[in-house]
């Protein structure tokens, strides 16, 4: 529900927009970097190199008014940042920082959109985060 709109009044997500963003987080959900399961520094990058081109590509094609496009160039942005960054400065903080950003941002598709992909990828990282913890 949106705040401001009267109370029974929906926003009725267009199907084009949330197939669209459908397909994006299931081929997020096949990144294992997005799950912390890739450590090696330079498979990392690559990785991350890839997601900031998937990302481009949906920011290409969807409406640029669409709720999801603010959350999404903020995943691009996090990209350039992590690809921007010294290699001394690509650390387990840089990647911690990168992951949380998706996790925030696939935790709101989900939710807005009614995704369940973006809920699992979410929910998937948190996961990942609380192992790599111990």
């Amino acid at each position: 529900m949106i705040r401001g709109l009267p109370i029974g009044l929906r926003w009725e997500v267009p199907e084009s927009e949330r197939g669209r963003l459908h397909v994006l987080f299931i081929a997020f959900g096949d990144e294992s970097a997005l799950q912390a399961q890739v450590v090696d520094p330079q498979t990392f990058h690559v990785a991350v190199e890839s997601i900031k081109v998937r990302l481009t590509n949906a920011l290409s094609e969807l409406d640029p008014d669409a709720a999801a496009v603010p959350g999404l160039e903020f995943l691009r942005r996090s990209c350039h940042e992590y690809l921007g960054a010294t290699s001394e400065r690509k650390d387990r903080q840089k990647v911690a920082q990168f992951l949380a950003a998706f996790c925030m941002v696939a935790e709101f598709i989900g939710r807005e959109y009614r995704l369940r992909v973006a809920t699992r990828l979410a929910g998937a990282i948190e996961v990942s985060a609380l192992r790599k913890r111990k």
